[in-house]
């Protein structure tokens, strides 16, 4: 019994299935907000190496 009562209430008396989900969306949250600033980094990046390529291309000497 005590077992049970243990299962359903943890530390913060949530059931501990609902402590996980939140516990797992907080984690897949902070994972895709990290993956956005690489993608955004890594965007940037790109931009800075392609636009003396394009001036190239196009005569532009600035």
């Amino acid at each position: 019994m005590e077992e049970q009562q243990e299962d359903k209430d943890g530390p913060q008396g949530l059931p501990v299935k609902l402590r996980m989900r939140a516990s797992v969306a907080t984690a897949l949250g902070a994972a895709a907000a990290q993956a956005k600033i690489l993608a955004d980094q890594e965007e940037r990046e790109m931009e800075q190496l392609a636009a003396p390529l394009i001036d190239q291309q196009f005569g532009c000497n600035l």
